[in-house]
């Protein structure tokens, strides 16, 4: 069990503007697995730092883990029209992804902001929130436990999927949909077709489309490195695992961490997203003097 020394160690890696921005990044995935008021305290204190892709990451965080404890930061933040376009947009896709009705008046309000990013979020936001009224709760069959703004459509044909998705007079939302169906559908029939909505720059949504597509490629080489990875003998892992915790030993504060069962937000079962939480354990940190125990 985590302490609460432990998180704060964590949050404070995490607020540190005078940290490389990658250790703020892991440090802030760390406390997104481990969740919990705590972590939702120090995230919610990084939202005064400059950097507009870290505030981004903070609200997405905190959508993914789906503690309704979050919300009232992202509501703030939603309402600052002094944070940038993209942070806010993230803000609303968050309260959107939560899934608590309890905002549903308020992300109506900010679908007509002037901010287009935002207004088309929000209202994203909106029919999701309402489509999990109607049907009883979070879509099933992602394979990747991700909390997204629209669920999959039903249809399963590429072709299809695919028409809809080029179809500009498609409500943005059922394109949406057609676009994490294709997501999850996956291969390269189904890749072609999310880029070939990038070719043609249809800039309201663009940027979640080239999420989804570079989430696919995340996927495509992780799942390369780990089949190289197994190919190799065992005491050539051994080896190399030896050499990776000893450099490590001393640049991650929270690096034996074991994030596996520790989120204890009332979330809905089956939504934890640990495919892309850390779970890292780094042999003898038994060091009194370490702060620490994705």
């Amino acid at each position: 069990m985590v302490t609460e020394k432990e998180v704060e160690a964590i949050g404070q890696t995490l607020v540190d503007p005078k940290q490389p921005l990658q250790a703020r990044f892991r440090a802030l995935f760390t406390l997104r697995g481990l969740g919990g008021p705590g972590a939702i305290s120090w995230i919610s204190q990084a939202f005064r730092d400059e950097s507009a892709l870290l505030k981004h990451e903070l609200a997405y965080c905190l959508g993914q883990m789906q503690d309704t404890r979050a919300i009232p930061v992202l509501v703030e933040v939603l309402k600052d029209t002094n944070q940038e376009p993209m942070v806010r947009h993230e803000a609303g896709e968050a309260l959107g992804a939560i899934g608590n009705p309890a905002v549903l008046e308020l992300l109506k309000e900010f679908s007509k902001d002037p901010v287009i990013e935002v207004a088309e979020t929000c209202q994203l936001a909106v029919q999701r929130l309402e489509w999990l009224q109607q049907n009883g709760g979070e879509p099933t069959g992602n394979p990747y436990l991700s909390v997204d703004p629209a669920p999959p459509a039903e249809e399963k044909d590429v072709g299809r999927l695919r028409a809809m998705l080029l179809d500009e007079a498609c409500p943005l939302f059922e394109r949406y949909r057609a676009m994490f169906a294709l997501r999850n559908a996956g291969g390269k029939e189904a890749a072609l077709a999310l880029a070939e909505v990038i070719e043609r720059r249809l800039q309201p949504w663009l940027m979640g489309l080239t999420a989804v597509v570079g989430f696919l490629f995340i996927v495509f080489v992780l799942m390369l490195v780990n089949r190289l990875w197994c190919s190799k003998k065992r005491n050539n892992e051994d080896e190399e695992f030896g050499e990776f915790g000893e450099n490590q030993s001393t640049e991650n504060p929270f690096g034996n961490i074991n994030l596996r069962n520790t989120y204890d937000s009332p979330k809905k079962e089956g939504r934890t997203n640990e495919a892309l939480e850390l779970d890292e354990k780094v042999a003898g940190t038994s060091d009194a003097e370490k702060h620490t125990s994705l």
